[in-house]
């Protein structure tokens, strides 16, 4: 997919526990403030589930009965989400609007929880999200770590139901996200947020995107 206009996309990774939702919803606000609330736009894209049918997908692999699926149809039913966001939300932002993304989630969870996790090779995941994506990756990866008891005491806060995603081996999603940064995603930004604050954590991203965008937001 030819990438057009002047837009910025940034996507936020890393285990349960890390932060990240909260970073991503701090970003959309900093960089609306710094563009103006309307034009460009800057629009907050959660997968799964940012549009309908990402819900409704979203409701069917969160949940214990998803253990059932085979890694590979799970991976399928997380890129036809990403697919339909990419071309109906993202890729309008960035190109038509030259907007600013912020994604809660991108590609390295699936090379994490289908890849690393869910035992699919790294070639039919590469080759499964160039279809979905059309290749369209972020301007910039940033990627959030957390040591395992920090991580367990922040899920402890959290009130109402573990989806099946949280409920996997906290231990093991977090070495995933070390091991395939490490090894695919070189580039990105990567931040341990286990003795930082959450305005420790906004403001070591907030350096790293005005050090791409080239000014200060």
């Amino acid at each position: 997919m030819p990438r057009q206009g002047s837009g910025f996309f940034v996507a936020i990774e890393g285990p349960d526990g890390s932060g990240k939702t909260t970073l991503a919803k701090r970003l959309v606000d900093v960089l609306r403030d710094s563009v103006g609330a309307h034009f460009p736009p800057t629009t907050l894209v959660r997968m799964p589930g940012e549009l309908p049918i990402g819900e409704q997908l979203r409701a069917i692999l969160l949940k214990p009965l998803a253990t059932r699926l085979d890694p590979v149809t799970e991976l399928l039913l997380m890129l036809a989400d990403r697919s339909e966001t990419v071309r109906k939300v993202i890729q309008p932002t960035l190109s038509l609007r030259a907007g600013y993304v912020v994604c809660d989630r991108y590609n390295i969870s699936s090379y994490v929880y289908q890849g690393y996790i869910g035992d699919v090779s790294i070639e039919t995941i590469h080759k499964a999200v160039e279809i979905a994506t059309c290749g369209l990756e972020p301007d910039l990866y940033i990627v959030l770590d957390v040591d395992e008891e920090t991580q367990r005491q922040r899920l402890e806060l959290r009130r109402g139901e573990t989806d099946r995603f949280e409920a996997e081996s906290k231990r093991k999603v977090a070495e995933g996200y070390r091991a395939i940064t490490n090894l695919l995603f070189r580039g990105a930004c990567v931040i341990d947020t286990s003795k930082m604050t959450p305005d420790e954590v906004f403001q070591a991203a907030r350096q790293r995107i005005s050090g791409a965008l080239m000014r200060p937001i």
